[in-house]
Order: C-alpha cells, then sequence, then structure tokens
C-alpha cells in the first residue's frame, strides 16, 4: 500500500490504437497470470504519463495523462 510502481514500461511503435488494463490482482504464486482464487485490489490509483516539453519520459517535466481507480474487484478503465 502507499507504494508507486515507476518502472514497468512496454513499448508502442504506433499503428493500431491500443488500450492499457483493465485489472489489479495480487498475484499470490507470481506466475503474472491471473488465477481464479487470486483477488483483485482495489482503490490502486493508476497514472498514465506522458512525456513533457523535453520529449522524454522519466524527466522532470512528464505529465499525468489520465487517471483512474480499481474498484472493488481490482479492475479499472
Amino acid at each position: 500500500a502507499g507504494q508507486d510502481l515507476l518502472y514497468a514500461d512496454f513499448g508502442f511503435r504506433g499503428g493500431t490504437p491500443g488500450s492499457i488494463g483493465d485489472l489489479v490482482f495480487f498475484d499470490t504464486n507470481a506466475s503474472g497470470v491471473k488465477n481464479t482464487d487470486e483477488p483483485g485490489i482495489n482503490g490502486v490509483t493508476l497514472n498514465l504519463i506522458g512525456a513533457g516539453a523535453d520529449a522524454t519520459l522519466g524527466t522532470a517535466d512528464d505529465v499525468v495523462l489520465a487517471t483512474t481507480r480499481t474498484n472493488a474487484s481490482g479492475s479499472y478503465s
């Protein structure tokens, strides 16, 4: 609780629009796959970060493009 995960990243090269989401869960067996007995996590705040004026991610001028929060089942959109 109260932790920021700032190193999750992926490469996107454009093309067909996609989506990010839609579940935060407690991965009890560290498999990276949601199993039926692994609960969603309520109340997680997620920020979509974009590059600021310097066009470089991970620098001081980065901006929050969107924010959402998970619901009781760990889902978000």
